[in-house]
This record gives C-alpha cells, structure tokens and sequence, in this order.
C-alpha cells in the first residue's frame, strides 16, 4: 500500500479543506489530525489474510481524554474536543455518500520528535461508529526526516469478523492534506504548527460538495509495500 497525494477519492476534499502555508523552520510542537474510514462494499463482501503481529500498535500509548471545552487547554497527548476538530467537513462529507464508514477521527498536539507512537480509536467523533466488532485497532508514530516528518502507520481494520493489517510510511510535509489508500480502507492525515494551527484566522474545514462514487475510482488491486 502507498500514500498518494491527491488520489481521485479525496480530491474534493483536498480542495476545500484547511491548508496552512508552512515555512521552512524547524519543527516544533505540531497538532496531528486523522481521520480513518473503510469502504463498506469491501468490508462485507470480501475475504482477508490474517493479521500479522505489529509491534507499532503494541507499544502505542492511549491520548488521554478530551477537556470540556477548548484543545487550547489540554497538554500533549490529549484528544482534542469534537468542536475543535477542523476536519469536520470532511467526515461529514464521507457520512453523506454511499460506500464509506468513518472509523475513527481524532487530533492532538505533540512534540514533532517525540517519537511516541499513539493509538488510534473511535473517539472523539461521534460521527464514527462506535459498534463495530471487532472495532478499529491503530497506531501512528511521527519521527523528524529533515524538514518533513516521517509518518508510520499501523491498523487493524474490521472487516466482517475479522481485523486487516493496513500498514504505511511516507514522508509528510507540515500543512498538506495526506491520503492513505488501500483496497478495504483509507487515512487521511493533516499535521499542522500548533501556532499557526490555532490562530483564528483558520476556520474549521467544511464540504458543501458531496463526495464521488467510489466505483469512480481505480479498480482494487493487491496492497503494496510501504512507500521511501
């Protein structure tokens, strides 16, 4: 599997979302915000290999619980509340067309060389579904590559009673809007200075447009490996 800067399923979304102008300074405290959803049609209508053993998931850490009101006032390594999510729009948006099903949509802060990798799940969104058995299993770590950052990303994707092991890593500039695709599921990652990310001259992201059909999209073929 690799990551594709504007594949045909996002970009709309591309278009319309959020985008920070970046300059080049060295990395500092970044906000991470991850949205994961799966096709349904694959899903329920297809076979998987077994997962395999994941020591990314095993060594993620828990973001720890949303505050009441503003990101503004929680640490490092705290989910963000669901009013200050900017990739609203876009969940939104996948909700609305056929063949989607947001898993999971999150955001926090952190030291861009932490090195940490946190676990992804279900919440905060309420736009995700909180029923799925199994549910969604993963984990994303960020390491310093040069001016960009180095982005590993491990899930365990339900599909029917089983769970597909999705793995990634690619390099990721701050502020552009960054797609995962695979065959049963797809990421997209937005990482952003805090500073600038904060500043109310960034309004939340928002898609009046409905998303296209994904049987407009590539036919599925076999994953690849992770991308230099």
């Amino acid at each position: 599997m690799k990551w594709l800067q504007w594949p045909w399923c996002v970009v709309l979304l591309a278009w319309w979302a959020t985008s920070v102008p970046v300059r080049a300074e060295p990395l500092g405290t970044v906000e991470v915000e991850v949205i994961v959803f799966r096709y349904t049609a694959a899903a329920n209508g297809q076979e998987w290999g077994v997962a395999l053993p994941s020591t990314l998931l095993a060594s993620a850490v828990p973001l720890a619980s949303a505050p009441a009101s503003s990101a503004g006032e929680a640490g490092e390594f705290t989910a963000y509340p669901a009013a200050d999510l900017r990739l609203t729009g876009v969940v939104k948006a996948l909700n609305r067309a056929a063949g989607y099903e947001v898993l999971a949509h999150t955001a926090w802060r952190q030291a861009a060389t932490s090195g940490l990798a946190v676990a992804l799940t279900p919440a905060p969104s309420a736009e995700a579904n909180p029923a799925l058995a199994p549910p969604l299993q993963g984990a994303l770590r960020l390491r310093p590559a040069g001016a960009a950052l180095r982005v590993d990303v491990e899930l365990l994707v339900p599909a029917g009673e089983q769970q597909v092991n999705v793995q990634a890593q690619q390099n990721v500039q701050l502020g552009e809007l960054r797609y995962l695709d695979h065959p049963l599921a797809g990421v997209l990652l937005q990482i952003r200075p805090w500073q600038a990310a904060t500043s109310d001259s960034l309004p939340p992201a928002d898609l009046p447009r409905p998303m296209p059909s994904p049987t407009q999209g590539p036919a599925q073929g076999p994953a690849q490996g992770p991308a230099d």
